[in-house]
């Protein structure tokens, strides 16, 4: 999904924990370019990605 493991941890850093999971921005196409989606992964281990869709990886970030 990110094309680097400074990516994968730079969105780590910038993920939300809640009660629910982990939420966290990921690219929509796997190419970790845009467009990019929310993602949510459950402390059970499964994950959702979001319907909403974002231009930037920053617009996303700014949704979590």
């Amino acid at each position: 999904m990110l094309p680097t493991l400074e990516d994968c941890q730079r969105e780590l850093d910038s993920a939300r924990e809640s009660n629910a999971g982990l939420a966290l921005c990921v690219s929509r196409d796997n190419d970790g370019r845009n467009p990019w989606v929310r993602m949510l992964i459950r402390p059970d281990g499964t994950s959702q990605r979001g319907s909403d869709v974002y231009a930037s990886v920053t617009d996303c970030r700014n949704s979590l």
